[in-house]
């Protein structure tokens, strides 16, 4: 399975973008979507989980929140805008939804709004396995560019997760 992640599209999905994410199973908004016709267009490419950023308004539905988690493939992904919340969130929620109890999956923690690509592993991650931010479609904050990332999962493990530029240089 190949999930998308995006954040800070500030209103605008770049082709570039919509043709990457065309081959996705998933995709992960971070936050900053700015208008509804964002998820519209992502919904359209594969279903779509989504957060509220700090430009962003109830107008996405009920199930557009600060906090969203998904399973897929086995894999927990747990999703906020920011980066200072993810892992207290991710905690809490492992600590109190039964569901997770006895979860074998890996976790991959994803935030958005600093506009600067970031992916870590092991203990600057944890609890997570991963910690991912996408970078920015909109307003990157690094020579970059605009930035997305991507993650392939088989049966409850990463098999990979990367960050790429619009160009299609691999960045992390």
């Amino acid at each position: 399975m190949l999930v998308g992640i995006v954040s800070d599209t500030h209103g605008t999905l770049p082709l570039k973008a919509e043709d990457l994410l065309t081959k996705c199973d998933h995709i992960v908004h971070a936050g900053d979507i700015c208008v509804p016709d964002i998820l519209r267009q992502l919904r359209r490419i594969a279903p779509t989980t989504a957060v509220m950023g700090n430009n962003d308004f109830r107008e996405y539905g009920d199930d557009v929140d600060k906090f969203a988690y998904v399973v897929l493939d086995g894999v927990l992904l747990t999703v906020t805008h920011y980066p200072q919340k993810i892992r207290p969130r991710t905690e809490k929620l492992l600590k109190e939804n039964d569901e997770f109890a006895d979860f074998a999956g890996e976790i991959v923690a994803v935030h958005g709004h600093t506009h600067t690509a970031r992916l870590e592993t092991g203990s600057s991650a944890a609890p997570a396995g991963y910690l991912i931010c996408p970078g920015s479609l909109a307003f990157p904050r690094t020579p970059a560019g605009e930035t997305l990332g991507f993650a392939e999962f088989e049966s409850g493990v990463v098999k990979n997760i990367w960050i790429e530029a619009l160009d299609g240089r691999c960045i992390l």
